[in-house]
């Protein structure tokens, strides 16, 4: 931690507040987004029981930020089988090359370039609407590139239906929330 009275002496930092409140943390429209990953930590869950991803993703093309959490080791079997199964999603989405697969280094992910289909969770209790994500693919392959597509399906949208990619090129996640891997026909 740093100490910024050296800085900024006694009286310490004193922030203007903007008229749009900080920042827009409305969720976006569900629907394929590119997106960088930008940090990453491997960390025990809330319930200490189990251990999780967090990654940090950095929407291309707009100033904002969706966090993702994958529980890849837990006491619940199905649980860790669909951590398992989306980081399996995560690491063919980065194209990694064979000599370079990240099971045992986070940080390969770091700076990786991917698609993500993000969904609108609704509001629960204190948390407003959020976005979560709910499939992984190659950049470009659903989201057409550096360009956002909300989701055609979701109410109140009117964006072009994105071109399916080949069969290695993506793997995303059903809407039961089970991964669908390129092989799984």
């Amino acid at each position: 931690m740093a100490d910024l009275t050296q800085y900024y002496g006694d009286e310490g930092v004193k922030g203007e507040a903007d008229e749009g409140g900080g920042g827009d943390f409305s969720p976006l429209k569900a629907g394929w987004y590119p997106v960088a990953i930008e940090s990453e930590e491997v960390k025990p869950n809330s319930k200490g029981t189990g251990i999780l991803l967090a990654l940090k993703l950095r929407v291309l093309g707009k100033n904002r930020v969706v966090w993702n959490r994958i529980n890849f080791q837990h006491q619940k079997t199905q649980t860790q089988e669909i951590g398992k199964k989306e980081l399996g999603a995560l690491t063919l989405a980065c194209q990694f090359p064979n000599d370079m697969l990240p099971s045992n280094r986070t940080e390969n992910f770091l700076g990786k370039h991917v698609d993500v289909k993000l969904n609108v969770e609704p509001a629960k209790g204190d948390y407003p609407a959020s976005n979560g994500v709910k499939g992984w693919a190659v950049l470009g392959t659903q989201s057409g590139g550096q360009q956002a597509h909300p989701d055609p399906t979701a109410a109140g949208t009117s964006a072009r239906t994105p071109s399916a990619p080949s069969a290695s090129a993506a793997a995303t996640t059903t809407s039961a929330g089970k991964a669908k891997m390129p092989w799984d026909k």
